[in-house]
């Protein structure tokens, strides 16, 4: 199996939030919250928030969210010396996996799996690994680079105001923690590379 390039735009989350006018404050699934308004300072609003089934997009109230795990392939890595790159063997790994579904879809997904359900076994869960902190001696990663230009994209032209309150985002180098913090929460697909 071989998942979406993170790199491309990703299903959207199972909540819809939509701005509201402040007389619909009360009613089922609105909420107050505050935005950062530039030459203003913090402005109340309302959202109502809805969930959405991750195939459909369609608005429903029997959406559920199905967590699930299965094998990826990854692909062998060309060495690049120039770039930093080791050559990688391909491997298999485990991609866990979550799906915001209503009813008809989850059915429908969970169908599709029962055939390789009653033939499997069910397991122990493995004890979750710890990886010790790896301290690079070759360089910049890479990854870390191209993650972090990202960030710097998100921040120059996407962010909220809120999020950077004005504040030049840096050509180069380390990101203010908070920035970060702030793309993780907004794109949770793309972690921080370690």
């Amino acid at each position: 199996m071989r998942l979406p390039n993170p790199t491309r735009e990703v299903p959207k989350m199972s909540i819809k939030a939509t701005p509201v006018a402040p007389d619909q404050a009360g009613q089922p699934g609105v909420t107050e919250t505050q935005t950062y308004v530039e030459g203003v300072g913090n402005v109340s609003v309302y959202i109502k928030v809805e969930k959405v089934d991750d195939v459909t997009e369609a608005v429903t109230d029997d959406v559920q969210t199905l967590r699930f795990s299965v094998p990826v392939w990854v692909e062998p890595v060309a060495a690049d010396e120039e770039k930093g790159i080791e050559a990688e063997e391909g491997y298999w790994k485990v991609s866990n996996r979550e799906i915001d579904l209503g009813k008809k879809n989850r059915d429908a997904f969970l169908k599709s799996l029962d055939k390789y359900l009653t033939a499997s076994r069910e397991i122990q869960a493995p004890a979750p690994r710890t990886v010790a902190a790896k301290k690079s001696t070759t360089g910049p990663n890479p990854e870390l680079t191209e993650w972090r230009r990202r960030v710097r994209t998100w921040l120059t032209n996407e962010a909220p105001a809120s999020v950077t309150h004005g504040e030049k985002v840096p050509d180069r180098g380390v990101l203010k923690g908070a920035w970060e913090a702030a793309y993780v929460e907004k794109h949770p697909q793309d972690p921080k590379p370690e």
